[in-house]
């Protein structure tokens, strides 16, 4: 799962001039909303999770 500067949750967000890399905090909550409406998504459609791992990197 990767997040893209160009969603509008981020876009909207910023100042004029600044870039999603100036704005890490905002990169950073739209990545885990939208994780968590994925993860919601998943235990809907599958059910009772037995077990996850996640795994979330910065760079």
């Amino acid at each position: 799962f990767t997040t893209n500067p160009n969603w509008p949750e981020i876009q909207n967000r910023l100042a004029p001039g600044q870039t999603a890399a100036d704005a890490p905090i905002i990169v950073s909550r739209a990545f885990k909303q939208r994780l968590t409406q994925f993860l919601n998504v998943l235990r809907k459609k599958f059910g009772k999770l037995i077990n996850i791992i996640q795994v979330i990197e910065f760079q």
